[in-house]
Formats: C-alpha cells, sequence, structure tokens
C-alpha cells in the first residue's frame, strides 16, 4: 500500500503538470497547434487518452502508445472500454468513471487494464472531464501510468505478510500446543544457554525454559529457574554436567547420560540436543527408583561373592586376628567405609576391647577398650540385640549428645552389629564413615552377615584351639604315664594310642590306628575280651587281668580298664583303654605278698595324701597358658568361689579377675613368662555369687610348655581387717578433730570474752555517764558496743558457715552479673601478678542462692588460687551450663538434672591425691602454722551443699587447680545484685496494725516491742510458743508474726507458725534466729510469706523490715 500511495501522488503531480501543459495549450493561438501536440507528446512517461463526450477516442498521446500498444491513427474512433478488461466491461466501470468526473471533477481509479497484444497491466489513473470557453463539456482526458512492478511487489508484499501472519498463528498456535503438551510430559524439559569464562570455555549454563516436570524433579518454581544460572540453584553442581552441556553446544553432537545428580541424590536418564547458537536442550526422566533396584542386584550379587569368598578365606585361616583383618578389610574396602572394627565386649562393664580395624589411609586407630556411655546410648539397643545404623551422629538422638566424641573419632554415621552367644552379648561389628551416609537395608544386612560369619569363623577357631589344647592335654597326659592308653569306637576301631603301643603291639601307634581289635589280636584273646568290651560298649566300666604277650616275647600280666566315653548327646560313642603291666606284682605276690602289701598300702596312702593335698587344699591349685585359659583347677575352686570346675575351664581366666586388677596382672604373667622367675601378685577374683574375693598367687612357669601353674591363697579377711584398721585410723584421726574442734571452741569462748567486755564495759561506762548528766561524746561507747557486737555476728556467720547451719536468704541469681560486680574487687585482692580472665556463658541458667554467700565463696577460692602462685599466674573464672544425666550426676554425687557450673582455675603449684581427698575437711590446710585457719573451703562446701549443689576439685601437681561448684538451675528470672547496699530510710507510721513477738529471751522481746512502739503498731507479746499459739488462734487482729526458732515447751517457732496458718493462712512470719535448724527452715528454704533474720541485727534494719513486711512490699 505504501507503493500505491506513492504511486497515486506522483500521478497527482503528474496530473497537475499536465493540466498546466493543457492549459497552457489551450491558451495558445490556433497557429501554434503544432506546440500544443509537441507538449501533449512530451509526457511519454504518462498515457493521455482523448474521449468525446460519449466515451470514444478521439486522440492519445505517444505515452499512451508506448503503454497500449496502438498507435493514434489505430485506435482514434474506438471505444474506450478497447483497453478496460472484460469484467469491468460486464460492470460498466468505463462509463461510471466518466459520470463520476463530470459529478466530481475528476475519478480516480487503480485496475488492470489491457493492451494491444492481449496482456494485462496495472495502472494508477485520473479521468477528468474538459470544458471549451463556453463552459460547454466536450469530453474527456483519462491519465494512465503503468503501475505493474510496483502493484506486483505489494501485492507480493501482502500476500507475504498475509503468509507470514499465517506462519505466525500456525507458530503461535504450535507453541500452545507444544508448550502444553511439554507441560504434561513426564519428562522434564530444560532449554538453557551456556555461559563462558574469559577463555571462552564453558562454565556455567542459564536457564531459560523449564516445564512442570523439571520443577516437580528439583523442588523449584519456573520463576525461581528461568533466568538462573545453574551454580547459583546447585552450589554444590559437579562440573562434569557443565562440560559435557557445552560440548553438545560446540559439536553440535546429540548426547545421553544415565546419571545421579549430587545435589538432590536422583538418579536421571537424559538426551541433550542442540537448540541454537549457545543454547541446547535437554529431556529427561527420574530413573533413581530403577538404578536403585539395579544397583541393589548389583550389591547384591557383590555381596554374595563377597560372602562366599570371605567364607572361602575363613576356611583357610586358622588364627583368629587374621579373622577379623580379613573381614575388616573386605566390608572397608567393598563398602567404601572410613573405619571398619571387631572387638570382644564387656556387657557389664559396657566396654569394648577392639582387637582389630581396618582403616582408610591416615585414619585413626580405635585398637583399645572403649566405653560405649561415652558416644552415646546405643549400648541399649545393643544389649537388645538390635543391629544400630545411623546415618549421621548430629541428627540421631542416640549421639546427638555426645558430638564431641564423635568428631574425636571423625565419625558422622555408623552401622553397627550385636553378636551373641548363649544369649549373652559378647561382640560388636562396627563400620563407619566420616560424611553423613544413606545406610542401604542390603547393605545392613550384609554387614549382619559379615559379623555373624566373622564370629562363628572366631567360635570354630576357638572350639579348634580347645580341641587341640584338650587333644595336647590328653596326649600329654596320656605320654606321661607308664601304661598302655588307647580309644577304640562303637565300630571296635582303634582311633588313638599313646607312646606305650610298641610295647604292647609289634607295631608303631600309628600302624594301629583304624585298625579293628578282631585284627590286631587272635580270635581266642579277642573273645577273651567281648564281654568287657560289650559292657563297655553299654556304658558300664568294665576291668580284667588277661595274660599278654609282648612283641619281645615275653609275657605279661595286663590288667586291663575299659572306660566308656559319651558323647554331647550322653550316648557312648567308644570306650578307653587302660592297660598296665602289672607281672612283677603278680610273680612276687606270693613270695613278698607282705612287703607287697605294706608298699601297696604306703603308695595309696601317699596318693591319697597326694590327692587330699589337691582335693582338700584350701589354697586355689591351676595350671594354665598364657593365652588366659585355665587348663586344670583344684576343688578348692569350687569351694571357695562356687563354680564348676567344667565353668571355670571353659571360660577365660581374665573374665574373673576385677578390671581394675587386669593391667597389673597381665603386667605380672608378662615378667614371668619374660624372666622365668616366680611371681607374687595380689588381685580380685569374681565368685559365683557376684562377689569380690581377694586371692594372694604365687606362679611359676613351666618353660618347656609354655605354661604356669599357680597357688592363690584367699586373703580376703586380710584385706577387710586392713580396711578396717584403715577405718580406725580415721576415726582416730577424726577424733582429733574433733579434740581441735574442742580447742577452738576455747578460742572461740577467748575471743567472746574479749568481744562481751569491750559490749558491757561500753553500756557499763554509758549507764555511769547518762547517771552523772555527762552526755557529751557518749557515741564513742555505743560506737565501741556496735563494732564489738558486728565481729561477734561476723564470727558466728563463719561458724555457721562452717558447719553448714547458716541462715541462708537465696534469692533467683545472675550468676555472671554477680561475677562482673565482683571483677574489681578480686582484681585489686589478688594484686597486679595475677591475671585474672573471665570467661562467661553467653545465656547462664538462673540459680537459686544467698548472693553474699556466693560472693564470700568466689573471693575465697581467688584468694586460693593467689595464694597457689607466689610467682604470679593466671586465673580464669567461668560459668557454663551443665546437664547432667543420671551417670554423670551419680559421679559428681549429685541429682540428674540441670545445673550451672562456676569455676576458678588457676596454673599455681597444685595439689596430690593425698591432699584433694582432705580438702574439705575442716582445720585441713597446707599453709603455714598462723596462716590460714583450714576452714576457708570447708565453709563453702558447706554452703555449696546446702544450697542442694555440689564442689568438685581437679588438681594436678606443677600444672594447677580447678574447683568448680555445681549449683541447680532455677527457672524463675534472676534478680540483680546490688554491691553497695542501699541505706534505710525512716519508716512511715503505723495506721493500728497489731503485731505478735514470741521470743524467750525478755531483751530481745522488749527491744522488738520498742522498735513496734517507734513505729507506731501495736505489739503482742509471748514468752514460749504455747502462749504465742493462743493468741494467734484467738480471734485478736494480729497482722505480722516475729518469732524466735528455738523456744521452750517442746514447740519452736516454725511448728508454731505452721499450726498458726492453719487458722490465718495468710499470715506473715519473721524469723529472728541467731541458730537455723534444717528441719525447722526446710534444708534453708522458707515457706511464701515467711522470712528471717540473723541475730545480732540493727534496730534500723529490723524497724524496715517490719515496715516492709506489713505494707507488703
Amino acid at each position: 500500500m505504501a507503493e500505491s500511495a506513492l504511486s497515486h501522488a506522483e500521478l497527482q503531480a503528474e496530473v497537475r503538470r499536465l493540466r498546466a501543459a493543457l492549459d497552457q495549450c489551450t491558451a495558445l493561438p490556433p497557429q501554434d497547434a503544432q506546440r500544443r501536440l509537441a507538449i501533449f507528446d512530451g509526457a511519454i512517461d504518462f498515457a493521455m487518452i482523448v474521449l468525446d463526450p460519449a466515451g470514444v477516442i478521439t486522440d492519445w498521446n505517444s505515452g499512451a502508445e508506448r503503454l497500449l500498444g496502438w498507435n493514434a491513427a489505430e485506435i482514434r474512433g474506438a471505444p474506450v472500454e478497447r483497453f478496460f478488461t472484460p469484467e469491468d466491461n460486464q460492470i460498466g466501470r468505463a462509463a461510471l468513471e466518466m459520470r463520476l468526473a463530470l459529478q466530481d471533477g475528476r475519478a480516480e481509479d487503480e485496475r488492470w487494464h489491457l493492451r494491444r497484444d492481449g496482456t494485462r497491466f496495472w495502472a494508477s489513473g485520473e479521468m477528468h472531464p474538459l470544458h471549451d470557453d463556453a463552459g460547454r463539456h466536450t469530453g474527456f482526458v483519462k491519465i494512465l501510468r503503468d503501475r505493474t512492478p510496483q502493484h506486483l511487489a505489494g501485492q507480493a508484499l501482502r500476500d507475504s505478510q498475509r503468509h507470514v501472519g499465517e506462519v505466525q498463528q500456525k507458530l503461535a498456535e504450535s507453541e500452545r500446543y507444544w508448550r502444553g503438551l511439554f507441560e504434561q510430559l513426564d519428562e522434564g524439559f530444560i532449554l538453557g544457554t551456556i555461559l563462558r569464562d574469559e577463555q571462552g570455555r564453558g562454565c556455567d549454563w542459564r536457564y531459560d525454559q523449564v516445564n512442570r516436570a523439571w520443577c516437580t524433579h528439583f523442588g523449584l518454581s519456573a520463576e525461581q529457574a528461568i533466568g538462573q544460572t545453574a551454580r547459583t540453584l546447585f552450589p554444590e553442581l559437579e562440573d562434569l554436567w557443565v562440560e559435557d552441556f557445552t560440548r553438545v553446544v560446540d559439536t553440535g553432537q546429540s548426547f545421553s547420560y544415565v546419571r545421579q545428580f549430587q545435589a538432590n541424590g536422583r538418579w536421571y536418564e537424559g538426551h541433550a540436543h542442540k537448540a541454537g547458537a549457545e543454547s541446547f536442550l535437554v529431556l529427561f526422566l527420574d530413573v533413581t527408583e530403577r538404578e536403585q533396584a539395579a544397583q541393589a542386584t548389583r550389591d547384591e550379587e557383590r555381596y554374595r561373592r563377597a560372602l562366599a569368598e570371605l567364607g572361602e578365606g575363613f576356611s583357610h585361616l586358622n588364627d583368629i586376628e587374621a579373622v577379623t583383618e580379613l573381614a575388616c578389610t573386605v566390608l572397608g574396602t567393598l563398602l567404601d567405609a572410613q573405619r571398619v572394627g571387631y572387638g570382644l565386649v564387656d556387657a557389664d562393664a559396657e566396654t569394648i576391647s577392639v582387637e582389630h580395624d581396618w582403616t582408610i589411609p591416615g585414619g585413626c586407630s580405635l585398637m583399645g577398650t572403649l566405653n560405649f556411655r561415652d558416644y552415646g546410648s546405643c549400648i541399649e539397643d545393643f544389649k537388645r540385640g538390635e543391629t544400630v545404623a545411623i546415618e549421621d551422629v548430629r541428627e540421631d538422638a542416640r549421639t546427638c549428645h555426645n558430638l564431641a566424641a564423635m568428631q574425636r573419632l571423625d565419625t558422622r554415621a555408623f552401622v553397627s552389629t550385636p553378636l551373641f552367644e548363649h544369649g549373652h552379648f559378647v561382640a560388636l561389628l562396627y563400620v563407619s564413615a566420616s560424611q553423613p551416609r544413606c545406610w542401604t537395608s542390603a547393605e545392613v544386612q550384609f554387614i549382619r552377615e559379615v559379623a555373624n560369619r566373622t564370629r562363628s569363623a572366631t567360635a570354630r577357631l576357638t572350639a579348634e584351639r580347645a580341641l587341640r589344647d584338650s587333644e595336647l592335654n590328653l596326649r600329654l597326659v596320656a605320654d606321661t604315664l607308664p601304661c598302655l592308653i588307647a580309644f577304640v569306637d562303637r565300630e571296635l576301631v582303634y582311633r588313638f594310642a599313646n607312646i606305650e603301643a610298641p610295647k604292647w603291639f609289634k607295631d608303631a601307634p600309628e600302624s594301629i590306628l583304624g585298625r579293628s581289635m578282631a585284627e590286631v589280636f587272635a580270635p581266642e584273646l579277642f573273645a577273651a575280651r567281648r564281654p568287657a568290651i560289650q559292657a563297655a560298649l553299654d556304658g558300664t566300666p568294665a576291668r580284667l587281668d588277661l595274660p599278654w604277650a609282648w612283641p619281645d616275647g615275653r609275657r605279661r600280666i595286663a590288667d586291663i580298664h575299659y572306660r566308656p566315653r559319651r558323647d554331647a548327646r550322653g550316648a557312648v560313642d567308644g570306650f578307653y583303654v587302660f592297660a598296665q603291666d602289672v607281672t612283677a606284682q603278680r610273680d612276687a605276690q606270693t613270695l613278698i605278698q607282705a612287703q607287697n602289701l605294706s608298699l601297696s598300702q604306703e603308695v595309696q596312702a601317699r596318693t591319697a595324701e597326694r590327692d587330699r593335698l589337691w582335693a582338700l587344699s584350701e589354697d586355689l591349685l591351676l595350671t594354665a597358658d598364657f593365652n588366659g585359659q585355665l587348663l586344670r583347677v583344684s576343688p578348692s575352686w569350687s569351694r571357695g568361689l562356687g563354680y564348676s570346675e567344667a565353668e571355670l575351664l571353659s571360660r577365660p581366666y581374665r573374665e574373673l579377675i576385677h578390671p581394675d586388677d587386669l593391667p597389673g596382672v597381665l603386667v605380672a604373667l608378662d615378667e614371668l613368662r619374660r624372666s622365668g622367675l616366680p611371681a607374687r601378685v595380689e588381685n580380685r577374683v569374681l565368685a559365683a555369687d557376684g562377689s569380690w574375693r581377694w586371692l594372694s598367687w604365687t606362679l611359676s612357669m613351666d618353660t618347656e610348655q609354655d605354661r604356669l601353674t599357680g597357688a592363690g591363697r584367699d586373703i580376703t579377711r586380710e584385706r577387710d581387717a586392713a580396711e578396717t584398721q584403715a577405718l580406725l585410723e580415721e576415726q582416730l584421726r577424726q577424733s582429733q578433730k574433733m579434740e581441735a574442734v574442742g580447742q577452738l571452741t576455747g578460742g572461740l569462748a577467748h575471743d567472746f570474752n574479749n568481744l562481751l567486755a569491750g559490749i558491757v564495759g561500753s553500756l557499763d561506762l554509758l549507764t555511769v555517764r547518762i547517771g552523772q548528766g555527762r552526755l557529751n561524746n557518749l557515741e564513742r561507747y555505743t560506737t565501741a558496743a556496735q563494732g564489738a557486737a558486728i565481729r561477734a555476728a561476723a564470727l558466728t556467720h563463719r561458724l555457721l558457715a562452717f558447719s553448714r547451719r547458716q541462715t541462708l536468704d537465696p534469692k533467683p541469681t545472675d550468676v555472671n552479673r554477680l561475677v562482673a560486680g565482683m571483677e574489681d574487687l578480686i582484681r585489686r585482692t589478688v594484686g597486679p601478678a595475677i591475671q585474672i580472665e573471665v570467661v562467661a556463658s553467653s545465656e547462664l541458667w538462673s540459680t537459686l542462692v544467698d548472693p553474699p554467700q556466693l560472693e564470700n565463696a568466689l573471693l575465697n577460692l581467688c584468694i586460693n588460687a593467689r595464694d597457689a602462685m607466689p610467682e604470679g599466674g593466671r586465673i580464669f573464672i567461668e560459668t557454663a551450663n551443665r546437664a547432667l544425666d543420671a551417670r554423670m550426676a551419680r559421679v559428681r554425687d549429685l541429682e540428674a538434672g540441670e545445673y550451672i557450673a562456676l569455676s576458678v582455675t588457676d596454673n599455681g603449684c597444685g595439689m596430690p591425691p593425698e591432699v584433694i581427698a582432705k580438702a574439705f575437711d575442716p582445720f585441713f590446710t597446707t599453709k603455714p602454722i598462723g596462716v590460714g585457719t583450714g576452714l576457708g573451703l570447708s565453709m563453702i562446701y558447706g554452703f555449696v551443699r546446702q544450697s542442694g549443689g555440689q564442689a568438685r576439685i581437679h588438681s594436678q601437681v606443677d600444672q594447677g587447680t580447678s574447683v568448680t561448684l555445681f549449683l541447680p538451675r532455677h527457672r524463675e528470672a534472676a534478680t540483680g545484685v546490688d554491691l553497695a547496699a542501699s541505706q534505710p530510710t525512716l519508716p512511715r507510721q503505723g495506721h493500728g496494725e497489731t503485731v505478735l513477738v514470741v521470743d524467750d529471751e525478755p531483751t530481745v522481746r522488749m527491744l522488738v516491742v520498742e522498735v513496734l512502739e517507734e513505729l507506731g503498731y501495736a505489739a503482742l507479746e509471748a514468752a514460749d510458743a504455747s502462749s504465742g499459739l493462743r493468741l494467734l488462734e484467738s480471734d485478736v487482729r494480729i497482722d505480722l508474726l516475729i518469732s524466735d526458732v528455738g523456744l521452750p515447751g517442746g514447740m519452736n517457732g516454725r511448728q508454731m507458725a505452721d499450726a498458726a496458718r492453719q487458722r490465718r493462712p495468710g499470715l506473715k512470719v519473721l524469723f529472728i534466729t541467731g541458730y537455723a535448724e534444717n528441719a525447722v527452715v526446710g534444708n534453708g528454704h522458707l515457706e511464701p510469706g515467711m522470712h528471717v533474720m540473723t541475730k545480732p541485727f540493727a534496730m534500723d534494719a529490723l524497724a524496715v523490715r517490719i515496715r516492709d513486711l506489713i505494707e507488703g512490699t
């Protein structure tokens, strides 16, 4: 259309030019007709056709000849319809233009026209009417210009535009179709663009399009993904993905894969194709289940092969350590583990002794004895026979509280399977990894199979070793005895014969093995033995004397015994043959019967004596090897310890030795084996009833057999006597301490006499001066009396702290704040040579404690630490939260629960164990005479225990000392500790309130009543609890009860207050006491509404306390 518009404008311009030319021609005189014709024909780019009013062609120019093909002579007189198309002529298009030209002054058109040769061309033109000078209509002029190329180009453009629109519409429809299809696909779809680094290498990709399946696979929305890079969305993305997709873009070659995406651990099968210069597309499916199933199948096959190879390997091994080493190596290599180990378990002690473990290169070994509880609570599962598979020790409740221990082992995941024997937990096999790991069921089952087969192999080797030892013992005993010893099975075939066989048979022992008795003996000799053989096979021992022809030709008399042997089911599987040459005895029997008889009796007596010594000896006699197995024991073992002989010979003797004594025993055995010299050792041995017996052993070594023999004497009574003696000595020391207490009491009496002298003397002088009317300077006497009274109060408070009977005023306390408030005081006290470092827990719990007592304890500990560092050093003050389970609390002599720990640590001289054991004892001190009383730590200990906590000391000589105070957690908000006591203000006057004062000391009652009257309160008095209780049970108004704790008459102040509260539940109580019994105030804690003041106290302090209680502040 732009081309058409341009042509129309040009046409109009040309028409205007032609009009001007026509006008010029018209204006020319007739003689200038030639010039007019030149102007008319000069417009060669335009066809100009002149018509008469009827539409007949009267003339046209050379441009018309060029365009239409007719010359003027040929066309003149023809109708204008000659060059219009038939379809236009059919609708009268030429006539319509002439009418419009007359009507509107011009008629424009664009249409197809015909040439002389019948071809068509597209023309843009106008038709204008012609008039003469008189204005009469004389005809028309039609102006045309060939616009065929432009029209065709415009038409092509319009067709192209229409085609493009149709294509775009189809593309949009196709895009909607395919996008809907992609959104419905189960396959994930990615359209991405490769991002390159400065060297042009692919380093990442950008997500341009993703479908719904992709979003489902990776848990992200399309808005979150599109425009983001892969490494932004998945920081742990492997480089291999980028390299493969870059290769697709660079080479144009498609790429197929089946691979695990580490970011989510899923397996995907996909196909990547190039999509543009730097773009690619990927279609993929999640094949995790398929791959896992395939991997599980492959794993199961690998595990089956490994188990078969392991069984084959076990069959060729005859050493337990080699068996466990092979099992650990196979597991560690096949499972790509960090560590694999196998150990024997002491279920009672909850320990494992790792005999062998396999680790990756550079990994730490766990060989040795470990306590299960140090690594969590999995021991409970093991005892139930449950295999434990933990994917991450930080997330599992059984191990998350023992992360420090796990971190030392570099362990984040593990599988441990317990092994049982006769219902007892005896061994454990474990596999660990240094990173979190999801253990598959096939892996866990494989570990169980290896563990069971390992245990079976080790049990087999143990049994084989025991069998070899038994056979060796049998051979040793049999070869030692001077008689024929053999074993015959139920088929009467010889299976064993000792080295005496050549004397009795012509062949060596090996030659008769496998031969039957019927082959060895002549028929008549076999027949003579047949009844005894049958009796033995029937389970009855048999004996007979028979002549026996020895291979050397001598005929001997044999004393033959057949002893049946029974298998595990009790069935007779053969019998032992014992044959002894008794020829000499028989030959000499007649001649020296008496002598023979005497000798026999003597031999029997000695044998019996020996047997009696073995049987009746109270000492425990043994023969054992150095591998921990008892080979022979005397009956005294059963009498002394309660075990049967079979039980003793079937278990390692290490199991009978107390764990604390075992190291010393092993050292003694090693020294015995090394030197060959007799050894003496004492240790505790476990009796069948569970008790421990002390035994003193004398051990010697059989160097030829590499065994040991020994005799042990029960010294339990002697040890008990020694302990009793030690206890008596401790009681003696305690009595000495009590003597020291008596000495202290005398010193206290002296100190109190001095203090009382100052008080009484000051009061006497005060009385004299007042009587004389000399009232000036009286304050020095009152000051002296008050000072002496305050020193006496301080002394009693220290004694109460020492005896753990001080009256505490516990408050919820922020210990961090308390320590911070005392830091400057501590620094000034310890001096510049000591550095103070405070390590405060950021979220320390509150505790319910008497703040001044805790301040005193902290200052006392810092002073002790300073004294341990005369050359200077460092003191660390640390606070921390501690949650103690039952085992940890039991070790610290506390109830299980939550505590705050306040520790004072120095790097001074330290203390040896014997000093630590006595550190909290009263009067015990390591300071020189005259320096320190030995009461400081004892007072701290008493205060902490009375507060429900515990104090513990850890010290090493030349390393330093740490004292830790454990105080129970209190869940109410802590109050601050104001180190600067506020000055009391004058109390306000009362308003009719009544106070009952109960005290058996008249002076105290008088003083308290005077204070009450000064305050404007009404006062009632009682001298004992029964009188006070009568007033409390009456209808008299009583707003406050002030009472001493210790009262005469069988009822104390606390009991009176409790009884009064039955009638007056909201009664406020103030106890005033100089000695607070724990039973009265509930172990240092008062009920709500009860308060306490310790005598002596200032009257203004009493006044403030009374006012606050009455007014409810």
